[in-house]
């Protein structure tokens, strides 16, 4: 007789199927929990980082995290995940998480740290708590030469640093993050490998340093492998308003805060070992305006192509005058398909000491003239939307442009910084965006907007003639100064008279609004407005005493026509005008309605008053 035997089942299940995600909640976490689910949260993103392993996700949730100590980083992340299953930091759905730093870093990526993701973070240097007096004066700096660096000055928002480790970081992602006011570097990546940097705004840092930092910075990278495919990305990024303001403690002068730079990719400095870096660099599609320094350039580097970017009056700063986008020193290097516009008095680009520089099909406006340029290269303005040197600057091609439909097809990226496939006709367009088919709508009068007391932002504009138009999408820029649709009107599809519309934001934010409208053909097909600003502040209204015994005053930040004062049941007991005074003299304790009014049939504001 056969006897059956037994048999063992061995299940087996890929790493990232068994990867933990956790949460973490300022507010409301407490490192004692499992951290496993929202309401059993960590406190803090270092205890987080502290745990995982490959393939570990950290969903941080709304709150503001701060650094422990005066030297401390907020979150030091030093462990790895792998090729296959990556550790991910990154906003909980719909959570805005805020990383408030006055020490080295906000996010700091050390030695041994690889395979590491940072999302959807707005990280906020320590610009705001200091001045421009006290950071000239700082310990270590070319007018006080005694002392310790000081991080208060200097402090990183994303930083890796892999100087001094035997396993430096690699394979490091950070995107749709906001960085901004820090003393030091926006995003940096110092002796690290395989960095892809996209979809962040990056602004208003460098300021207050000792040291020579940018927007976005990558030094001395370092072959973690020998291929020589690309292994950098740094694209779809905005990075606006990062300069120095104290000089280099190195040669006691003002020199980079740049928007993006490639530096030292040769590894030439500082006694460097490493060897020069054998892989390349891809910069493309990023919006770089305003910085003190170049908006994109190379220095010592190698094997770095700049394509499809827009530059805009960079080098700011009165000690700099490079260029908008240029390359130094290095071999290898090619800057095609890009928009550079310079602002008076300043040049549009230098060439410094290159081999191997492939420079053509740009287009070059303002300043005083270029260095270098190339056959297909051309000198127009662009004819941009609404350039400025604010963070509601809008660079996408109006129809007519120069730059649309003169590019390098065999040089350009697939797509554009919208995420719209390159080319839109049978050649490229010049600069981060491809200009899309202009829509058959001519406006009589530009979009405008009004404040409106009490009532909120009122947007009005006129069109003149319309073919096929869908709709209106109404967009306001938001958290993060991305535009947001708050709210959308219909078109009249096809019209040849004057048709007039309007659009209330009820709720505007508090300062000045930007808006703009997307108008949506019935194929699809869009186009974008200019871009408009109202200044709001939020009406406020009160009544002074309150409680009150008999005779009560309205204070207010408008002006009003009328209030109606109704007690419990409704009733009228009084109507009184603008800067009179309302009575409640021999009526009963209790609590009564006063409804204001901004105009006879226009009830906006409605206050408690309590009669005791």
């Amino acid at each position: 007789m056969l006897r059956q035997l037994p048999f063992l089942l061995i299940f087996w299940f890929p790493a990232q199927l068994l990867a933990t995600v956790y949460y973490v909640s300022q507010p409301t976490g407490n490192n004692s929990n499992n951290g496993t689910s929202t309401a059993t949260a960590f406190k803090t993103i270092q205890y987080a980082a502290n745990l995982v392993l490959p393939g570990d996700v950290v969903n941080v949730m709304n709150g503001t995290y701060t650094n422990a100590c005066a030297q401390c980083d907020v979150v030091n992340i030093t462990r790895a995940g792998t090729a296959a299953a990556w550790i991910t930091f990154q906003n909980y759905t719909g959570h805005t998480p805020i990383l408030q730093f006055n020490g080295w870093q906000g996010f700091k990526i050390g030695g041994g740290a690889a395979y590491i993701r940072i999302s959807g973070f707005e990280v906020v240097g320590n610009n705001n708590n200091v001045t421009l007096a006290a950071a000239l004066n700082q310990p270590s700096s070319c007018a006080n030469p005694g002392g310790s660096p000081n991080p208060i000055y200097n402090g990183n928002g994303i930083a890796a640093d892999g100087r001094g480790a035997a396993n430096r970081p690699h394979h490091l992602r950070f995107d749709h993050n906001t960085v901004h006011d820090c003393g030091g570097t926006g995003i940096s990546a110092i002796q690290s490998d395989y960095l892809t940097i996209e979809d962040n705004l990056i602004y208003n840092n460098s300021w207050y340093t000792i040291y020579a930092t940018s927007g976005i910075s990558l030094w001395q990278l370092w072959n973690v492998d020998g291929t020589t495919t690309t292994h950098n990305i740094i694209q779809r990024n905005r990075c606006m308003g990062n300069r120095l303001y104290v000089p280099w403690v190195a040669y006691c002068a003002i020199t980079d805060g740049n928007g993006i730079i490639i530096d030292d990719s040769k590894n030439t400095q500082n006694g460097s070992t490493l060897g020069a870096y054998t892989a390349h660099t891809l910069v493309e599609n990023n919006l770089v305006w305003n910085n003190g320094g170049s908006g994109i350039h190379t220095y010592k580097s190698e094997h770095v192509r700049i394509i499809h970017n827009t530059a805009y009056q960079n080098s700011q700063s009165a000690e700099i005058n490079g260029g908008e986008i240029f390359s130094n020193n290095s071999n290898d290097i090619e800057i095609l398909n890009n928009i550079l516009w310079a602002a008076d008095g300043n040049t549009v680009n230098s060439n410094y000491s290159n081999t191997n520089l492939t420079y053509d099909y740009n287009l070059h406006w303002g300043g005083t003239g270029a260095t270098i340029t190339g056959s297909h290269t051309i000198t127009a303005n662009p004819n941009l939307v609404a350039p400025d040197l604010t963070l509601a600057a809008d660079f996408h091609l109006q129809p007519g442009s120069p730059a649309i439909n003169i590019g390098s097809n065999t040089n350009s990226s697939m797509t554009d910084y919208d995420g719209n496939t390159r080319p839109y006709a049978a050649v490229v367009d010049l600069g981060a965006f491809e200009k899309q088919s202009p829509l058959p709508v001519v406006y009589l009068t530009p979009l405008q907007a009004y404040a409106r007391p009490w009532q909120g932002i009122e947007l009005q504009w006129t069109t003149a003639i319309e073919q096929a138009a869908d709709r209106f999408e109404v967009q306001r820029i938001g958290d993060g100064f991305l535009f947001e649709k708050i709210g959308e009107v219909a078109a009249r599809g096809t019209s040849t008279v004057a048709n007039v519309y309007a659009f209330g934001d009820k709720k505007p934010r508090n300062g000045t609004n930007y808006y703009r409208l997307l108008q949506i053909d019935y194929n699809g097909a869009t186009a974008y407005s200019n871009v408009v600003s109202a200044e709001w502040q939020v009406p406020n209204v009160w009544a002074v005493p309150n409680p009150v015994t008999d005779v009560f005053e309205i204070k207010s930040d408008f002006t009003w026509e009328r209030a109606v004062l109704r007690n419990a049941l409704g009733e009228v007991v009084q109507e009184f005008g603008f800067q009179e005074k309302g009575n409640l003299l021999g009526l009963p304790p209790g609590l009564y309605t006063l409804t204001i009014f901004v105009s006879v049939n226009m009830p906006l504001r409605v206050l408690k008053i309590v009669k005791i």
